[in-house]
């Protein structure tokens, strides 16, 4: 009697631990793809050697819209200088953000460009005119490299890579060249807006 009353307890322990493993592989699974989803969202750096700098392009399901997650070693100079801004800080401890670089055309005949690359954030409009509609109608058209789509960039922190480069393919550039005043024609065609990033972005 005893031994089937031990029995009857040891299945009912049995049971209840069931239970908890069942249990905690659905919250691991849950926690997984929320993990998963986050990743997709602001990317997954995996920083291996702490000296060097990592740049990951994020998915942003609009083609005007560039983002990076970066991550920045102590003491590191940074400097990003386009033809449109420049700027620059610098830290003493390791550091890591969400870079952002937008574009919109505001339906008055202006461009406007968002940035947040570190803390700071800037925005305004850097052309207008018929020349923001050809870029608006053909933005699909234009040769985009960004740096980091196919997977994490490592760089040495002397190192000055482009972020973005966005360049006017030979038709829209002879369009443009008919649109465009000086000085706005030596600075947006051919390439139309170039980011570069390390502490010798600003040198020629």
């Amino acid at each position: 009697m005893r031994l089937r009353v031990f029995d009857i307890l040891l299945l009912i322990v049995l049971a209840v631990g069931g239970v908890f493993v069942w249990k905690t592989g659905q919250e691991r699974s849950r926690l997984t793809a929320r993990y998963n989803r986050l990743a997709g969202i602001t990317g997954d750096l995996n920083v291996t050697d702490p000296t060097k700098v990592y740049i990951q392009a994020l998915e942003t399901d609009d083609p005007m819209h560039f983002a990076w997650r970066i991550y920045r070693p102590p003491n590191y100079q940074q400097v990003m200088h386009s033809n449109v801004f420049s700027t620059g800080s610098s830290s003493s401890g390791s550091s890591e953000s969400i870079g952002r670089v937008r574009f919109r055309a505001n339906g008055r005949g202006d461009l406007e460009l968002y940035t947040r690359l570190t803390s700071d954030s800037a925005g305004g409009s850097i052309v207008s005119g018929p020349f923001v509609k050809l870029l608006d109608d053909h933005w699909k058209e234009l040769d985009i490299e960004q740096l980091g789509r196919n997977g994490p960039t490592i760089i040495a922190p002397e190192q000055t890579v482009t972020l973005v480069r966005i360049t006017l393919p030979d038709d829209l550039q002879a369009k443009a060249e008919t649109m465009l005043p000086e000085p706005f024609r030596s600075r947006f065609v051919p390439v139309f807006f170039e980011l570069k990033f390390g502490p010798d972005a600003a040198k020629p």
